[in-house]
């Protein structure tokens, strides 16, 4: 083995692993050996190397060797080295939820056990941070409080593993309630991934009111690549079978903002907290863009494709997994 060298530190980085092997006839193969166990392929080509994704193992200490083979099966066995793998936690999930006039919950998750705080402020300068949770855990929740209603917070997670490495996440934001504003149903976080529908297709997505009351308002995060002129955001219930049920309500966004939320009267209709509904979106012409999660809860796209305006009684189309959706209800 030439590389890496006995006692080296690793830490979170694909690793290239050499080696130099020679035979009176020929070289078949050299296999490269993590742990007592194969590590990919034999490599069958001089130079010998293997790419290590060193991220894949459990920290601590490693033992990487490597194995060549002639045309004969006659076998040559490398001294094996040392390596220390030293990798820090991989957030991933952020998210900001329980959104309130005053404060927010930031929820992540961490690859491995891991510290907990938040850095927050009304720029990503942040200026302020959570109380520090020494507790290794990898699944994360921060709560903020003390924030002024109808504001724009910035807030980035960072957690630290028992090996005092450090993963500090992106920025992200949240809107905090305006006063006297409380959403009743939907999520207000701006989410990450960026999601499509061609013109007459709709998909809702599932929540549980958090508020009993009478939503008057739809408001819908549009993505800046939108390219839809007209927009219908709707408040279904939940039907028999956990599929979205009859319309209470919808209204239409023309010419919307692009990269920002776009709000709409509608005609007032009632929620109760604790019960499921579903809010629903409809590029009427072009495609409209929207964001969502990768992974989460219930989603489900109507069976039509042809829709100008949101049906009275849903039809059922594919399932996915993706809400929440940026959108809300008040």
């Amino acid at each position: 083995l030439t590389a890496p060298t006995n006692g080296a530190t690793v830490s979170g980085v694909a690793l290239t692993l050499s080696a130099t092997a020679s035979d009176n006839v020929g070289v078949a193969s050299v296999q490269f050996i993590l742990d007592s166990n194969p590590l990919g392929a034999a490599v069958t080509v001089a130079p010998y190397a293997f790419i290590w994704d060193s991220t894949k193992v459990s920290n601590g200490t490693h033992i990487l060797g490597a194995q060549a083979k002639d045309g004969a099966g006659n076998v040559g066995t490398a001294t094996t080295i040392s390596v220390t793998v030293a990798n820090p936690p991989v957030v991933s999930a952020v998210s900001a939820s329980g959104i309130t006039t005053t404060g927010a919950t930031i929820t992540w998750t961490t690859s491995m056990a891991a510290t907990s705080q938040v850095d927050y402020g009304t720029s990503s300068a942040y200026g302020s941070s959570t109380t520090l949770d020494p507790a290794p855990v990898v699944s994360h929740s921060q709560a903020i409080t003390g924030l002024t209603a109808g504001t724009v917070y910035h807030y980035r997670t960072r957690s630290t593993n028992a090996q005092s490495l450090t993963t500090t996440s992106g920025d992200f934001t949240f809107t905090t309630t305006p006063a006297g504003t409380p959403i009743l149903v939907g999520d207000k976080t701006v989410e990450q991934q960026r999601d499509n529908n061609p013109a007459g297709t709709a998909e809702a997505f599932q929540y549980t009111a958090s508020a009993s009351g009478s939503v008057s308002k739809l408001s819908v995060y549009i993505d800046s690549n939108n390219t839809a002129t007209q927009i219908v955001v709707g408040l279904y219930s939940n039907a028999t079978g956990n599929n979205p049920g009859t319309l209470l309500t919808q209204g239409t966004i023309t010419n919307p903002t692009k990269g920002a939320w776009n709000t709409v009267i509608v005609p007032s209709a009632s929620v109760t907290a604790g019960t499921s509904y579903w809010i629903a979106i409809l590029g009427s012409t072009g495609t409209v863009q929207f964001r969502d999660t990768a992974v989460g809860g219930k989603t489900q796209t109507s069976g039509q494709t042809n829709l100008t305006t949101l049906p009275a009684t849903w039809t059922p189309g594919a399932n996915f997994a993706n809400a929440p959706f940026s959108a809300y209800g008040t």
